[in-house]
């Protein structure tokens, strides 16, 4: 018990002093673009990155069309699935659970792929679609596509309910492709090409019934730059492909360019965040066929959708808590999950992350900015070991710390 309660000091020491993972970090090699995989790995259809829950990349046409390509942590690549029926896939993402989903642009599909299996299933089916594109996934699974008509110059936007029902929410726009939704779940973000005039990035108000309103346009492109491929940072920050430019553009929220990303091959087509950390971005490369990446200082909002083990409560109570708290786990000790709730008096950004005894993060639960009222958030253990534990919130200028115990 001394040894424990020794560790558990440490733990704190380490927890109290160190820096979420919003923190700036100062490093020379942050925006240089490096090779990660070798060139014509992929064809030049090079398209689609995500990341899963592991750290393996996966993109779409790997060595020959209509596959599915896996990238491991140090670059090795390897075939994951040969799609069906003449599908050729564009879009990847993942939701909460871990499937993957993929726009199947050749026979107007969502493709939902079982990852432990590989088995592939039609989620979704609308002849009505030119070819859906790029696809943007909620924290509750609510799909996104753009649908480009490249021959006509134009192009719809749909919505795919968690039952694999679509919706048309727009029609006759300029053509459509990238599209990314911020880390609040409250904007839908599209990049669409209007020719002649400049591509533009058009913002739009989620609904709760997760349809749209209040279009508006947040950056107009006169310098000749064709969008592609887009994501989000967990500060909202959005990370475009500028396929002809060969670069990324680094937009805030309103559309002020932060920076650019110089790539070094041709026509970066998308990107996705992964790493460790979620700072490390994963360009893909269709004048190269291959994937490049480069470090960045804020985690991905997908990685941190995707490495959150827990279902997030945002409903409001109906009495304002009149603090901040964070409750102590329940049960406790536990196995492999466990309740932890918490309270915010108004709206804040709230960090939840674990420790364990050596001051290692082993968990992110919450990194988001959350309406006031009791929330709960579930931690699963499955993957870690007996022992002690510690959990940390920060919420506006609160912060505080408990123990908890996972006992297998």
């Amino acid at each position: 018990m001394n040894k424990i309660k020794y560790l558990l000091a440490s733990c704190l020491l380490v927890v109290c002093s160190s820096t979420n993972i919003y923190s700036k970090v100062s490093d020379d090699t942050l925006f240089v673009a490096t090779t990660f995989t070798p060139k014509n790995s992929f064809t030049s259809g090079a398209e689609g990155p995500a990341v899963d829950k592991d750290g393996n990349l996966y993109a779409v046409n790997y060595n020959h069309r209509g596959t599915i390509g896996k990238v491991a942590a140090q670059g090795t690549t390897s075939l994951f699935v040969e799609l069906p029926n003449g599908s050729v896939g564009n879009g990847i993402r993942f939701n909460r659970k871990g499937d993957m989903f993929i726009a199947d642009y050749k026979n107007h599909n969502i493709l939902k792929v079982n990852m432990d299996s590989k088995s592939i299933e039609v989620y979704a089916h609308d002849s009505r679609m030119n070819q859906p594109n790029d696809i943007a996934i909620t924290d509750n699974d609510v799909i996104y596509a753009s649908d480009p008509n490249w021959g006509e110059s134009t192009g719809n936007l749909w919505m795919i309910d968690t039952n694999g029902t679509t919706h048309l929410l727009e029609s006759g726009m300029s053509t459509t492709n990238g599209l990314e939704v911020s880390p609040d779940n409250k904007t839908l973000y599209v990049g669409v090409s209007d020719g002649a005039s400049g591509d533009r990035i058009w913002a739009y108000d989620i609904l709760p019934n997760d349809s749209l309103e209040n279009k508006r346009s947040i950056k107009k492109f006169f310098d000749g730059s064709v969008l592609d491929g887009m994501r989000t940072d967990s500060l909202g920050n959005l990370y475009v492909a500028c396929y002809n430019k060969k670069k990324i553009t680094i937009l805030t929220p309103d559309g002020e360019v932060i920076r650019e990303v110089a790539t070094i091959g041709s026509k970066p087509t998308n990107i996705a965040f992964g790493g460790a950390d979620g700072k490390t971005c994963y360009v893909t490369i269709a004048g190269n066929g291959n994937i490049e990446t480069f470090r960045t200082d804020t985690p991905g909002r997908s990685w941190i959708m995707n490495n959150k083990v827990t279902e997030i409560d945002r409903s409001e109570s109906s009495n304002t808590p009149s603090g901040f708290k964070l409750e102590q786990n329940y049960p406790n000790p536990f196995n492999p999950t466990t309740t932890i709730g918490f309270a915010l008096p108004t709206q804040s950004d709230v960090n939840i992350s674990v420790y364990n005894v050596v001051g290692e993060k082993v968990a992110q639960l919450a990194n988001s900015n959350m309406v006031y009222g009791n929330h709960i958030v579930i931690f699963d253990g499955s993957d870690l070991v007996s022992g002690m534990y510690v959990y940390k919130i920060t919420a506006g200028n609160y912060v505080s710390i408990k123990k908890m115990m996972l006992l297998k």
